[in-house]
């Protein structure tokens, strides 16, 4: 029942937004409008804040207008044919709300977000090239390895990684471990085994770029984090069965 309400709301706020932004606006007095179309009256406080939203800062007065104006025009045949109260506009509009509203969350979230990379960890990252790294990757059901799991383990030159994995394995000793994340849900663990040396490889990376690849995995990982205690905190149920997050 709640989730239906929340579809509900979710269906009347997104119809709410598309009539306070297709609907017609009230009828002003005729010295307030600055432009109308078909009956349509804006403002030049509306016309200006058109001009800055929708990018127009490179045109002229008129080419500014024009383009308004074809704007208005489109949007009013779009309602003439009923475009705006088919279901699949509605649903596109609550789709559009919806990852509006993730994004900015998570934007605000990243903003938040205050990371430091010191210069011993750009010189440890450096140094693992050359390496041979030898980890096992174990699989997580309900955030635990199952009993008697004994895992895939691989030897691969640290080179060779995809540098998510070569991100991961850095910051961990023989004997560690650390959770794989998907859109923040943990998929799985890596164990860092041993580690070895092998002169075939060696790659010389900038050191700035080295900074920017760690602080972009930091970031990410608090992220990842924070989606990880969400779900924990949630109450979530999957074709009946309450899911089990300790």
């Amino acid at each position: 029942m709640k989730y239906l309400l929340t579809i509900l709301f979710l269906f009347f706020l997104s119809t709410a937004v598309t009539f306070y932004f297709l609907w017609p606006s009230g009828i002003k007095p005729a010295k307030d409008i600055a432009l109308s179309v078909n009956g349509h009256g804006m403002s030049q406080l509306q016309v200006d804040e058109q001009s800055e939203g929708r990018g127009y800062h490179g045109e002229n007065e008129r080419d500014k207008v024009n383009s308004i104006v074809t704007r208005e025009l489109l949007l009013q045949e779009a309602e003439r044919s009923g475009i705006n109260k088919e279901p699949g506009f509605r649903e596109m509009l609550k789709s559009y709300y919806e990852q509006s509203l993730i994004k900015t969350l998570t934007d605000r979230k990243l903003a938040s977000i205050k990371v430091e990379v010191a210069e011993s960890e750009i010189d440890h990252y450096l140094s693992c090239f050359g390496k041979l790294y030898t980890f096992t990757r174990l699989p997580l059901i309900n955030g635990e390895v199952p009993k008697g799991e004994a895992g895939q383990q691989s030897s691969v030159l640290f080179d060779d990684l995809a540098e998510s994995l070569r991100l991961l394995l850095a910051g961990l000793e023989p004997g560690e471990s650390a959770s794989q994340f998907d859109t923040g849900t943990e998929i799985g663990q890596i164990r860092l085994d041993a580690v070895s040396k092998n002169t075939e490889g060696g790659q010389l990376i900038d050191r700035q770029q080295v900074k920017g690849i760690l602080t972009q995995y930091k970031r990410g990982r608090e992220i990842d984090s924070w989606i990880n205690e969400l779900r924990k905190k949630a109450s979530i149920i999957i074709n009946g069965k309450v899911v089990d997050h300790e």
